[in-house]
């Protein structure tokens, strides 16, 4: 057939008002505990005794935010025989990264840094979520630490 081509239609330019972010009533609303900040979790605490030992892998996971928690010999990830390891530090609290055998690098507490009726045991039963243990540590790591007033006879006190 000779002649014009026929006419194609045209998709319309959106308009900037179609592409505005939708009334919150058609906005999806986050299932609670589908984030990885939502998700139950616990701590772990390693002894000085756990950390001589080396019976843990420790290997940085990824960019370094986790590390691995698996036993060093049952650990079958070849880059974690090989490479370098996280400085885990004796007697601090790490919160476990949920559904994995991992760990995160920080934030992280001292069990000395825990409240006078705060057993490290008690602390270690607890569940809570990720952000949860996020807040728990910040609070206890900002709180104001008793002071132990010297005694008049002692070289930072008193007149002596």
């Amino acid at each position: 057939m000779i002649g014009p081509e026929p006419l194609r239609k045209r998709r319309p330019n959106p308009s900037t008002a179609n592409l505005k972010t939708p009334p919150a009533v058609f906005q999806a609303t986050p299932t609670p505990g589908t984030g990885k900040s939502d998700q139950i979790t616990r701590v772990v605490i390693y002894s000085a005794r756990d950390l001589e030992s080396e019976d843990k892998c420790f290997a940085p996971i990824g960019k370094g935010v986790t590390f691995c928690t698996t036993d060093s010999e049952s650990c079958s990830v070849r880059s974690h025989k090989t490479g370098g390891k996280v400085r885990v530090i004796a007697d601090c609290m790490y919160i476990l990264f949920p559904g994995r055998n991992s760990a995160y690098c920080g934030p992280a507490l001292m069990t000395s840094d825990l409240r006078p009726d705060e057993a490290p045991e008690d602390v270690l039963g607890e569940e809570r979520s990720v952000s949860a243990w996020h807040g728990f540590i910040h609070a206890r790591s900002t709180e104001d630490k008793p002071v132990i007033a010297a005694s008049p006879n002692s070289p930072h006190g008193g007149d002596g």
